[in-house]
């Protein structure tokens, strides 16, 4: 009935009142929050408008007074739970809490909120900033756009649009044959070796070539030289005392790229990924949904970032244990608005 209706008075029990709550914008988290009917209790209200009995008459084809004998029935059952559990389940509406005989009934309700056909189909998404490369860029293209216009109101300059992109091909092309005219290699009585080498340093820059194959060239080129004047022991040392070095530079930058990977990775202590149950609620109303659901065998806690406050079951490492969660508590009416979140 909370489906087609704000208000349901439940004689000598009080009201349950809709009221349909906005949505919202979480900065800390960049976490849009849809709209949403969330139900509230109000003991005060306990006279009987028939709406309650001629809902019941209509639908189990009864009369009025066996459909008020119903409701004095199920108002007695709540009131006895109360006094016994402290507590009473609606399902998806929420529970009903009473500490002792003398003191009120408060109501904590459901943070999924009441299904509405309106509403259907709302969930949460996330949406960051732009960072400010892209503003900076935004706003430097606005800047050419408005210079561009300028210059072509003005009758003294000529403007002759060329693409970029044939620009950057065909002064590339340009410079690699004044390149290759500039040092192309002497016709001469030389070695292939040489001729390689030389082909080498013309058409790949050394920052292409890896490392490895760097270094041999140069230790090959240096230790033909060395044999020429008679020095090949002392170049072979070198060249291995080059190479020594080189491994020793290259394990020490992969250590310290380790080590600050590992200082830069986030401390998690609820998991990656948490399945949230609600959102945006009271320090009261959290411990208790938080409770009972640990009744109900999950794994919740509260989760408070200093801006908001939710209820949820955490410890997932991995996106798809996660969803998989979710989908099997979504087949739980009580549990179907719950929401998949991505912890930082």
């Amino acid at each position: 009935m909370l489906l087609s209706n704000d208000c349901l008075i439940v004689p000598q029990l009080g009201a349950f009142v809709v009221r349909h709550m906005n949505s919202e914008w979480s900065e800390e988290e960049e976490l849009f929050l849809p709209p949403y009917r969330q139900v509230h209790f109000n003991e005060k209200i306990r006279h009987n408008d028939n709406l309650l009995t001629s809902s019941l008459m209509q639908f189990y084809k009864i009369s009025s007074e066996e459909a008020l004998k119903w409701i004095d029935e199920y108002v007695k059952q709540i009131n006895e739970e109360l006094l016994v559990n402290g507590s009473f389940d609606l399902g998806s509406i929420g529970v009903l809490f009473k500490e002792n005989d003398f003191s009120p009934i408060s109501f904590s309700a459901c943070k999924a909120g009441v299904t509405a056909p309106e509403l259907y189909g709302l969930d949460t998404f996330q949406a960051s900033y732009l960072p400010d490369v892209l503003l900076k860029t935004a706003e430097t293209r606005i800047e050419n756009t408005q210079r561009i216009a300028a210059i072509e109101k003005d009758n003294n300059h000529i403007t002759i649009r060329l693409n970029r992109k044939v620009f950057n091909v065909v002064t590339t092309i340009a410079a690699s044959i004044v390149l290759f005219f500039l040092f192309s290699t002497p016709v001469q009585n030389t070695s292939m070796t040489t001729d390689l080498s030389s082909n080498k340093e013309i058409f790949f820059p050394k920052n292409l070539i890896p490392r490895q194959a760097t270094s041999q060239t140069n230790n090959e080129s240096t230790i033909e030289t060395a044999r020429a004047a008679g020095t090949t022991t002392n170049v072979e040392e070198k060249a291995s005392a080059t190479n020594l070095i080189e491994e020793k530079t290259s394990t020490t930058e992969n250590y310290v790229k380790k080590e600050s990977s590992k200082l830069n990775e986030p401390e998690i202590s609820h998991g990656k990924y948490c399945i949230v149950m609600s959102s945006a609620v009271s320090q009261k109303n959290a411990e208790r949904y938080t409770e009972y659901l640990r009744k109900a065998g999950y794994n919740a806690e509260i989760f408070d970032n200093g801006k908001i406050r939710r209820v949820i079951i955490g410890g997932f490492q991995t996106e798809e244990s996660c969803r998989e969660q979710i989908k099997e508590m979504h087949k739980n009416q009580e549990y179907k608005d719950c929401w998949f979140m991505k912890l930082n």
